[in-house]
């Protein structure tokens, strides 16, 4: 019977060795600090969004419907501005 225990899961995922910029690692240091992250957290939630992004650029439609509600938008406030008839008249 073994008694070794599983690896923790950090230990079996996927690594990768990266030469930073002089001062990129500090940045990297004090945003993780201020988001209450490791430094590996952080890395990996900036380049999740940085994929979200692109994700959202690949769908036109998205961009779109988004272009078409800021318009929508603008026009209501347009309007908002006329003046108004007053009821008597």
């Amino acid at each position: 019977m073994s008694t070794e225990k599983p690896p923790f899961p950090s230990r079996v995922a996927d690594q990768f060795v990266v030469r930073f910029p002089d001062g990129m690692r500090d940045r990297i240091r004090e945003a993780a600090d201020a988001n209450g992250r490791s430094m590996n957290a952080e890395i990996v939630a900036r380049l999740q969004t940085s994929f979200h992004h692109d994700d959202l650029d690949k769908q036109p439609d998205l961009i779109e419907l988004t272009n078409m509600v800021t318009r929508l938008l603008n026009s209501l406030d347009d309007i908002k501005s006329l003046p108004r008839k007053k009821e008597s008249e």
